[in-house]
């Protein structure tokens, strides 16, 4: 069971990285004069919103959205095949685990860079105060992608670097 562990983890985290992105995550608050109205966007609507395009920082939250759709894709195909191979249906000498790892490695720094993205994106700062006004903040998807991406990476670490021994049958 233990060499299935890296295998398992990245392709839970590669699927709930789609799942992720259709819960709400991202949180959009407009002040009016005693009222605040919070509106929450899933990852699947900041993509194809005309409203946040002409904000500054859209188009680095974009791309990384979109790199984290692609990276998630690679981890679900990667854990396929060391699932394959783990199971001898195919024959190959690659450590597909390591190569998993790797690929969980840049789904937590995409994740990581789509949080300061979010929080970054129509920032402004107050002429008289100085202070700095970020009316969108990460929303429960965004937490939640960044959490069980380092959680299946930790796992995969182990499933990759942990015992290099090979058994003797």
């Amino acid at each position: 069971m233990k060499r299935f562990l890296g295998a398992l983890s990245g392709s839970v985290a590669g699927i709930l990285t789609f799942v992720f992105l259709s819960i709400p995550f991202m949180t959009a608050n407009s002040e009016s004069t005693n009222l605040t109205e919070a509106t929450s966007m899933n990852g699947w609507d900041i993509l194809n919103s005309e409203f946040l395009s002409n904000l500054e920082g859209y188009g680095l939250l974009k791309a990384f959205i979109i790199i984290s759709i692609v990276l998630a894709c690679l981890v679900i195909l990667l854990s396929v095949l060391s699932l394959l191979k783990e199971t001898k249906i195919i024959k190959s000498n690659a450590n597909f685990d390591f190569f998993n790892f790797l690929l969980l490695i840049l789904l937590v720094v995409s994740a990581v860079v789509v949080i300061i993205g979010i929080s970054n994106l129509g920032s402004t700062t107050g002429i008289i105060s100085g202070e700095v006004y970020r009316p969108y903040k990460a929303a429960v998807g965004t937490i939640c992608n960044i959490v069980v991406s380092a959680l299946a990476m930790i796992v995969c670490a182990f499933g990759a670097f942990g015992s290099n021994k090979k058994k003797k049958r």
